[in-house]
């Protein structure tokens, strides 16, 4: 009975090939023939992913192609796809992810388990040189030249580990661990190392744990929950050990995670475009999309690329007001003197969390657009769609240099030899606009009264 039903499955499927698009079919299997709750079963919730990765993708090509399952075969067959495992933290779960595979994601505890044994190394016994191929071969084997390349090769091995590394060690909202077992090989290629110096440069404090010594650095408190999600998780709370207590057991507040933007003060100066809140919040996170985005593609695909970030907004945006978004967009990466944002260093979309003494010990956690760090300076940039734009700094609405103050503080935190500058940029007039240090100044001062 089992056998018949599976043929006839086939049989449907056969039949409706040469009828139906790639999704449509896909969604046949899943949904007709319960594919979705087969998959679910066997493999368990971590599968969700996949399917929904599968189905997007089947979209995706339908938008590009003259739809045909054998066109889509081969499409993706040839196209380099990375599925993004969404994280649900409204869920008690645990996922064991890559560091590339984390990439663009986020989670409230991060835990690295092995970072002690992390060298730099050329792998195989061949290895692309530009335009020709090299044997590595062993190191008394290796001739001036090609021990040349090897080196060469070997430094751009360390730049793209201390690439991950910096993946790995943002992904913690809150907390991130780092953990390590067996002999360090090469303190100075080694993770654990490196993240050791870190904290004790930062003024780290060493602390007992139960598989050993360790060291901690930290800023402000833990954030509490909201009272109904605690009331609700009361009963499946495990006892936190006490070495991971940082603060006094008799401590009552704690410090609540606030976004910058929310920060008092106007944001926006008057202007002559009547779109509802709605509209220019769109059209916002469109622009900001586009300008995270469209600098790591040929020009020639941006068209497409724009197109395909338009399902990634939270909700859908008029066709003319994304295309004024896209034009923006291109304005601003077609101007020769705002491209020192936009270089391939620059780091784009930096979280952080950071505490304001001055400001009633406040938490803040938020997102920088781009920061570019060259040479003894550090650029913090936001990017800033607003239609009317002041003529100078000393226009600038008091709730955006409020929102600069805490992005200035907090990479301050983390560059505390470095010059900090902070800047705009505002997308409508394509203009870089750097707010000199004393009106940053005086709006902490402001800020703190408040």
């Amino acid at each position: 009975l089992e056998y018949r039903n599976e043929l006839s499955i086939l049989e449907d499927l056969r039949n409706k090939t040469d009828l139906l698009r790639p999704f449509d079919i896909l969604e046949r299997i899943l949904t007709k023939h319960k594919g979705r709750e087969r998959f679910l079963s066997r493999l368990g919730p971590e599968a969700k992913d996949g399917i929904d990765s599968l189905l997007s993708i089947a979209l995706e090509y339908e938008s590009v192609e003259v739809p045909s399952l054998v066109g889509f075969t081969a499409w993706v067959r040839d196209k380099d796809i990375e599925i993004k495992r969404q994280m649900d933290n409204a869920q008690n779960q645990v996922r064991v992810m890559t560091v590339h595979g984390s990439k663009g994601l986020e989670a409230p505890i991060v835990i690295l388990p092995d970072t002690v044994d992390r060298r730099a190394d050329v792998r195989g016994h061949f290895f692309d040189a530009d335009d020709f191929v090299v044997w590595s071969g062993t190191k008394n084997d290796r001739s001036a030249a090609t021990a040349k390349l090897y080196d060469l090769r070997v430094e751009k091995e360390k730049e793209e580990r201390n690439r991950l590394l910096y993946v790995a060690m943002t992904r913690a909202e809150k907390w991130l661990i780092v953990a390590g077992a067996g002999k360090v090989q090469d303190t100075a290629e080694c993770w654990h190392s490196q993240i050791t110096e870190g904290i004790d440069a930062a003024g780290g404090v060493r602390l007992t744990t139960p598989v050993g010594e360790g060291r901690r650095v930290e800023y402000g408190d833990w954030p509490v929950l909201k009272k109904t999600n605690v009331e609700k998780n009361a009963k499946d709370q495990t006892k936190v050990p006490t070495w991971t207590q940082n603060s006094p057991a008799n401590q009552e507040e704690r410090s609540v995670l606030i976004s910058p933007s929310e920060l008092t003060g106007s944001k926006a100066l008057p202007s002559d475009v009547n779109w509802d809140s709605e509209t220019a919040k769109n059209y916002g996170s469109y622009v900001h999309l586009l300008l995270e985005n469209l600098p790591v593609h040929p020009t020639k695909n941006w068209p497409q690329i724009a197109n395909n970030l338009r399902v990634k907004l939270e909700q859908p945006i008029d066709d003319d007001i994304a295309l004024q978004a896209y034009e923006s967009a291109k304005q601003v990466l077609g101007t020769p003197d705002l491209s020192w944002i936009f270089e391939k260093d620059a780091f784009a979309e930096v979280p952080f969390v950071t505490v304001l003494p001055e400001y009633s010990e406040r938490c803040f956690h938020g997102i920088i657009d781009r920061l570019i760090v060259q040479d003894e300076t550090v650029f913090v940039v936001d990017f800033k769609t607003n239609r009317a734009i002041p003529g100078n700094a000393e226009q600038i609405p008091v709730g955006i240099l409020n929102q600069m103050v805490i992005y200035e503080h907090a990479i301050k935190q983390l560059y505390p030899k470095y010059v900090i500058k902070t800047g705009i940029l505002w997308t409508a007039e394509a203009k870089f606009m750097e707010i000199p240090q004393r009106i940053l100044s005086d709006a902490k001062t402001n800020l703190c009264k408040s």
